[in-house]
């Protein structure tokens, strides 16, 4: 019962902006696209992802997270979902 508790209680995001400022040297960075990694100019942290993931590299005392994110609705999860679905068949299908 406790997992569907908290399950009910999870915020869908979508990631808009994918950055973090390096404590260290004051560099702001960030990531455009998947597997665009960037590392800041005193080479102390390093950010990852673009829009699809947010990875960080760094101790966590060295970065301040700059991401911004958006709320969605189930319904646009859902069709996310089924669009991914429909690539990865598609894929298959066509022999990828």
């Amino acid at each position: 019962m406790e997992f569907e508790d908290e399950a009910e209680n999870l915020r869908l995001t979508r990631l808009l902006r994918n950055r973090a400022r390096c404590r260290k040297c004051d560099d702001i960075i960030e990531s455009l696209h998947r597997h665009d990694f960037r590392s800041c100019k005193c080479g102390a942290i390093s950010v990852d992802g673009g829009l699809e993931y947010r990875r960080r590299v760094g101790a966590l005392g060295d970065w301040e997270d700059l991401s911004e994110t958006m709320e969605i609705t189930e319904d646009e999860r859902d069709l996310s979902l089924s669009v991914i679905l429909a690539r990865r068949f598609t894929r298959i299908y066509e022999g990828y």
